[in-house]
């Protein structure tokens, strides 16, 4: 038993911070006047005060379930960090507090087990609703360093996570904490175990419509579609070096594609397409035409942007003096005014079209190459993917930089090309197993972080990769073996059909891959 009044408690918060003992209500249902009483202190409560979590005095049941409640008292105090996830209303909270100068000078406020249990009945009915059922703790729960930011640490077990609070577990005792308390890698650790856990629970189910919903599977009569073709990316089965990378367009309701003489005129190995918001202009990366590329070629990618409008085309990377660099997987920002890519496989960057000014995103260099940057509508967030293989896995990123966030990343399963689809979802490639290494198209909900295959991914072997929105639809590459004219082709699936259409007048004899459609055409391709 601890009586914490003295001022050597063993429980005094961080000096200078304001404490309130909280002291049961009477047999009235008001607050005692016991300021003096003695309270019980679990060893785990005892930890996170020494973290320096602020905690607030809990009322007990007879049972002696423990909860954790915020409080905003009479006399100004701030809510402490650690709160409870069914918080009540805070008047329902008055009636359990003692402005502190009915108890002392200068107040403490710990977290406590009251020696009191005898309540009112009413009393007992409002804590019956406050009292959380404990999730149950795994036998094999991994237990987890946690760092503050005073870089203070304990090991807790990870139970939950939101986009503010993380919960954790001690001695089967949960405790919710504020990720702004937390330092940055345990931000990013609440992020990665919050979408593993909710993905590896979560059954993969397919993507059904309604069917009042049911609409006819078809390519769009307007809009615009670009994507790359090439015999390989670098070398071929047999060693031998390709550097044959060609963009193709199409304007709907046309069924077949062609290729821009300016662009096949000055760049060689053109790839990655994508538009920029209304159509006018498309960005890609590519070789410049001029040098002799050997074994060292990735060294000299550029980005580009044609302009449909005027049948130009500009070479980013020359304009901003980026030098003998790899600049590739450019991407428009939504008001178009700028682009961010990657550079040298390691960090991404922004590139200003019209002062050429660049600037860095990621500092991380090589320990983490962020991959295939997508923007989100609104201009805040950059998708991409980081690493390869087994490795890889989709993070999400604040346009100004800042802690990358986990958003799909099972363990020994690659994640690649996230890509914004027009319905509030980001679709991306994934493996089907750890084993099975066959790319499937998934989907990830923004809305409640849920995780659908789509119902047209092949169970026969081959692979579907590389989505892109398409109106209603999701347009994808893929190698089935049904495939007549390269090994990859272009596919148009509903998320929520079986079977895709196979768009073969589209497709060439090689692999057609990296696809982009716009509702927009503006200019001609010539």
């Amino acid at each position: 038993m601890l009586s914490c009044f003295d001022e050597n408690c063993p429980l005094t918060r961080p000096k200078g911070v304001p404490i309130l003992l909280k002291s049961p209500p009477d047999s009235t249902g008001s607050a005692g006047n016991r300021c003096g009483d003695t309270y019980r202190v679990s060893e785990e409560e005892k930890l996170l005060l020494a973290w320096g979590i602020s905690l607030n005095a809990t009322p007990q049941s007879n049972d002696a379930v423990s909860t954790i409640l915020p409080i905003i008292d009479k006399n100004g105090y701030s809510s402490p960090n650690l709160v409870h996830e069914n918080t009540p209303s805070d008047h329902l909270l008055h009636s359990f507090i003692r402005p502190a100068n009915e108890c002392q000078t200068k107040p403490k406020l710990i977290m406590v087990e009251s020696a009191e249990t005898r309540y009112p009945g009413a009393m007992k009915k409002l804590l019956s609703v406050l009292w959380v059922a404990l999730l149950p703790v795994s036998l094999v729960a991994e237990t987890h360093e946690w760092k503050n930011t005073q870089g203070k640490t304990i090991k807790a077990e990870f139970v939950s996570a939101t986009n503010e609070t993380v919960t954790i577990s001690m001695q089967g005792k949960k405790f919710v904490v504020k990720l702004a308390d937390l330092a940055a890698q345990s931000r990013a650790l609440a992020a990665t175990l919050r979408v593993q856990k909710a993905t590896m629970q979560e059954p993969v189910t397919k993507i059904k419509t309604p069917e009042s919903e049911v609409r006819k599977l078809a390519l769009p009569l307007t809009g615009r579609l670009a994507f790359h073709s090439y015999t390989a990316y670098d070398l071929d089965d047999s060693g031998q070096r390709w550097l044959d990378g060609q963009i193709h367009i199409c304007n709907f309701p046309s069924k077949t594609a062609v290729t821009i003489q300016e662009i096949e005129k000055r760049t060689i190995h053109a790839m990655n397409p994508i538009f920029n918001r209304n159509g006018t202009q498309m960005t890609f990366m590519a070789l410049p035409i001029g040098p002799k590329y050997g074994a060292d070629w990735p060294e000299a990618f550029d980005l580009f942007v044609y302009d449909f409008r005027s049948d130009k085309l500009a070479n980013i990377s020359k304009k901003a003096r980026l030098g003998l660099s790899v600049d590739e997987d450019p991407v428009f920002t939504p008001d178009g005014g700028a682009l961010i890519f990657k550079r040298n496989r390691e960090d991404l960057w922004m590139v200003d079209l019209k002062t050429f000014r660049v600037q860095p995103i990621t500092d991380d260099g090589k320990r983490n190459e962020e991959s295939g940057p997508r923007i989100s509508p609104d201009g805040k967030w950059i998708f991409y993917w980081n690493g390869d293989g087994a490795e890889a896995d989709i993070f999400r990123i604040p346009v100004s930089g800042g802690v990358r966030e986990l958003m799909a990343g099972l363990p020994d399963i690659q994640e690649m090309f996230p890509v914004y689809m027009d319905n509030g979802r980001v679709a991306y490639t994934r493996w089907t197993s750890p084993k099975k290494h066959d790319d499937e198209i998934y989907f990830l909900d923004l809305a409640n972080g849920k995780h659908q295959g789509a119902a047209f991914n092949s169970t026969n072997g081959a692979n579907d990769s590389d989505p892109f929105a398409i109106n209603n639809w999701v347009g994808f590459s893929s190698n089935r073996t049904e495939n007549g004219k390269g090994g990859w082709d272009l596919y148009l699936g509903d998320p929520s059909s079986p079977t895709p259409i196979h768009l073969r007048q589209l497709s060439t004899s090689r692999h057609d891959l990296g696809g982009t459609y716009t509702p927009f055409v503006t200019g001609q391709t010539k």
